[in-house]
């Protein structure tokens, strides 16, 4: 399979992702070419979705906006913290 068609598979899984907030593992399985499941690459692609705030679950009554935010929001606090703890450092 040539990379330019896996390119394109992978487009149109970010394009659902993106329209439903997640992906099923089926939806993974069913779109993405054999030569692309390696556990590697698998790993690679579950990061590409994570950047985009793309949920991948198992089935869709797994998905909740709400779980999300709280993530988004605990990781918000976290970065936070960190600025402030580097924003309040003084040499002595």
């Amino acid at each position: 399979m040539s990379k330019k068609l896996g390119a394109e598979k992978l487009k149109k899984l970010i394009n659902i992702g993106k329209e439903k907030g997640f992906l099923t593992y089926d939806e993974l399985n069913q779109v993405l070419p054999k030569d692309m499941v390696s556990p590697e690459r698998i790993e690679d692609i579950l990061a590409i979705f994570e950047e985009m705030d793309i949920e991948v679950v198992e089935r869709p009554e797994d998905y909740s906006p709400e779980n999300k935010q709280l993530v988004a929001d605990e990781k918000s606090a976290v970065e936070s913290d960190v600025l402030k703890d580097d924003l309040d450092y003084k040499e002595k």
